[in-house]
């Protein structure tokens, strides 16, 4: 079941000294992006012969491992952040994906509020039944905090507030946090009274 779609960037951290003409090419960062990454790479590698290696790290860790040297490409599911942003550094916007709200279809919940998810993220809503459902506890799945997806959805959401001059997450510690898309997907569609974030173009009927 979908109840909102938010569309964010799906760039590339790129360093200017480049390293495509290597035979191996190593690209890390957000999990959403790697999808299409491995497609891509699969034609790459036919027309140049060269060796790509992906890895679905998060949106954060992509990026800091360019700026390391450890990876030639950085995936990114978010726009850089002010601190990320270097001279030296230089972004691509390959794509634009979308964000939604899931839960298991027998949910009997049709639709939610901008205002309804957020309490829910933040904790202030935490049982169906006060949002027209099921006497049941919410459990709410999210992504890990290097994850682009879940950036940009609090981001999007209000979901955020600022703490020495950074902006910081606003929900509630209680979140049931994952690492991988997947495995919100697994979560949401085996639970009743799951919810999380998910890229609408890998839903199906679960």
């Amino acid at each position: 079941m979908l109840f909102r779609l938010i569309a964010l960037a799906l760039s590339f951290a790129v360093p200017f000294a480049n390293a495509a003409s290597e035979e191996r090419l190593t690209l890390s960062g957000s999990t959403s992006v790697t999808y299409l990454i491995d497609v891509l790479s699969e034609h790459y590698e036919k027309e140049t012969g060269d060796i790509v290696e992906v890895q679905g790290t998060g949106s954060s860790a992509g990026i800091l491992a360019v700026t390391k040297g450890i990876s030639e490409l950085g995936m990114s599911s978010r726009y850089l952040k002010s601190t990320e942003i270097m001279p030296d550094l230089e972004t691509h916007v390959i794509a634009y994906d979308g964000l939604t709200l899931v839960v298991h279809p027998e949910n009997p919940v049709k639709s939610l509020t901008s205002e309804q998810i957020a309490k829910i993220y933040r904790g202030n809503i935490t049982n169906w039944n006060q949002v027209g459902g099921d006497d049941r506890e919410i459990a709410v799945v999210s992504r890990e905090l290097a994850s682009g997806s879940r950036y940009s959805f609090e981001t999007f959401m209000g979901l955020t507030r600022v703490y020495k001059g950074e902006q910081v997450s606003d929900v509630s510690p209680s979140l049931l946090v994952v690492n991988a898309n997947s495995m919100v997907k697994t979560l949401v569609s085996n639970n009743i009274h799951a919810v999380g974030i998910f890229q609408p173009v890998r839903l199906n009927r679960q």
